[in-house]
Order: structure tokens, then C-alpha cells, then sequence
């Protein structure tokens, strides 16, 4: 913050809301009996600032500077509705931790994860991980296409989410299942958190059988399905309290980015399904578009 003048206060407010009006944020400070300084917060407004305030001095009567109150007066009434927005959206960190703590579908799907990756030791128990994959091991991979769920047993369309192979993998999903499921179930319930994760399990799930067969498990297509979604719908429509770090988004986009050199052994295809389809469930659910969409 940096100031540019001092000047007699009627005269300092008049500036002070003519700068307002044209985007530069600032403050008129009282520092002496009828005299204020003007200050600019922000210093890469700082040489515009000054231009104005030069010009403003030159011609001080002009009616311009006049009637940039009412404008002035209108974006501060709309700055104090966001900021109170934005407050009601924060949290201290006791009061979200026991907010978090009452998130039961996101702890249900951790607890799951947890005990699947217990019975299978980490895929090395292939009689239980047999129960859990898209296909069982056995089946002949030349069969139909869904061969087992054809049969009936519709729980391997979901059950290979609560696969994980090591510990950095389940670890690294469970936070980000933990941070965005969460956050989903405060904002919007149980039930939709409940509906998104099968629907991304679904998509996701299908997407990588259809794209390298039943090998495969992991939680990761729907994170980054809620990811993607949290993302999207936070960009869209801020009131919903979505908030997530530009340093994490360019953390799942290069590690998203990476997976796909190959390098890893990773699922590429159930990233990329639960990225498109949480991207796409964000935009469509997003009030304004559905505005224009639907006129309402």
C-alpha cells in the first residue's frame, strides 16, 4: 500500500471514490484537522493512481470526479456482500475438523479402502483381490465383454475403487478422497457425495476395462472425478464454498499429465474418465449455466 497524496478530505473522498470507480482499490485516511491522504493497496495500480490524481489536480471542479460516487458507493456495497459471502464460508480449524469429523460417507468409503487393502495385502492376496476386480483373474479375457457382470455380479462395476497396490497409493488417494469428498458431503449432503462417487466409479471403471481389460483398481478415477467436479463447480459459482489452491489444481493437472508418459503403471484411462465426467457434472450443475441452458 502506497500513498499518492494528501489533500483537503472532501477533496481526498471525491478522489477516493473516483478511484474506486475506475478499479483502484484504496483508502481515504484523516491526519490532520480537514486534511486526509489517499492511499492505493495495490502497487501495480500505483503509476495509474497517480496520472489520475495529476489530472485531478489540474481540473478539481470538473463534474467527472463527482459522478463516480454513486459507482463507487454500488461496488462497495457489492465488495461488503462478497466479503461477507466469504466469511461465512470460512472456518476456524477446530470448527471444520469437527464439521470433517461428521462427513460419514467419505469416512465409510476411507474405511472400505482400508480394509479391502488389508484382506488383499496389498493385491498380493489374489483369492480376495479376485472378488474385488472387474472380471475375476480366471476368466477368459477372449469372453464377451463383462463377462462376470453379465453373470450377475454388478458389484465388480464399483468394487475395484477400494483396490490399492502400495501404501503411497492408497495413502495419496484417501487425502484427496478425505480433502474433496468432504467438502462435497458439508456443502451438499450425504447423498450426493453417495451418488457422485458410484456414478464416477461407474464411468471410470468401465472406461479402463474398456480401454486395457479387468487389471486395474484404485480410487484415483474418482478423485479425480471430484476433483474435477470441485474445480469446475468452485470456478462457476463461488457461493457454494468450493476452494481449492491453484498450487494443488497444477498438482493433479502434472501428475495427470505425467501418468500418461507411461512411466508409471498407473490407470490412465480412469483418470481421464473421472476428470471429463467431475469437470463435466461441475459446468452443467453450475447455477449460471444452467441459466442459460435451461432459463432458470
Amino acid at each position: 500500500m502506497r500513498q499518492i497524496g494528501k489533500l483537503p478530505a472532501a477533496t481526498a473522498t471525491t478522489l477516493g471514490d473516483y478511484l474506486v470507480a475506475q478499479g483502484i482499490g484504496n483508502e481515504v485516511e484523516p491526519i490532520a484537522a480537514g486534511l486526509a491522504a489517499v492511499w492505493v493497496l495495490r502497487e501495480d495500480q500505483l503509476a495509474r493512481a497517480r496520472g489520475i490524481l495529476e489530472r485531478f489536480l489540474a481540473a478539481p471542479a470538473d463534474p467527472q470526479w463527482q459522478a463516480a460516487a454513486t459507482t463507487a458507493a454500488r461496488l462497495r456495497d457489492e465488495e461488503s456482500t462478497a466479503e461477507v459471502r466469504r466469511a461465512a464460508n470460512l472456518r476456524s480449524p477446530r470448527a471444520t475438523w469437527q464439521v470433517r469429523s461428521r462427513v460419514y460417507v467419505t469416512w465409510s468409503l476411507i474405511l472400505l479402502s482400508v480394509i479391502v487393502t488389508l484382506l488383499t495385502n496389498f493385491n498380493a492376496n489374489h483369492t480376495m483381490v479376485a472378488w474385488f476386480t472387474f472380471n475375476h483373474p480366471s476368466l477368459d479375457p477372449d469372453q464377451a465383454l463383462f463377462g462376470d457382470i453379465l453373470k450377475g455380479q454388478l458389484w465388480r462395476l464399483v468394487t475395484p475403487i477400494f483396490l490399492h497396490a502400495n501404501f503411497m497409493h492408497i495413502l495419496f488417494n484417501m487425502m484427496w478422497l478425505f480433502t474433496l469428498g468432504g467438502m462435497i458431503e458439508m456443502r451438499q449432503g450425504r447423498t450426493m457425495l453417495g451418488v457422485m462417487v458410484l456414478i464416477l466409479a461407474l464411468v471410470s471403471n468401465c472406461a479402463q476395462y474398456l480401454y486395457a481389460g479387468p487389471a486395474f483398481g484404485g480410487m484415483s478415477g474418482v478423485v479425480y472425478g471430484l476433483f474435477g467436479y470441485v474445480w469446475i463447480r468452485g470456478l462457476l459459482d463461488p457461493a457454494i464454498g468450493f476452494t481449492i489452491s491453484r498450487q494443488n489444481v497444477l498438482l493433479m493437472l502434472v501428475w495427470f499429465v505425467f501418468c500418461l508418459t507411461g512411466i508409471l503403471p498407473v490407470a490412465n484411462a480412469c483418470h481421464a474418465a473421472g476428470l471429463i465426467s467431475g469437470a463435466l457434472w461441475g459446468v452443467l450443475s453450475a447455477p449460471i449455466i444452467r441459466a442459460r441452458i435451461f432459463g432458470k
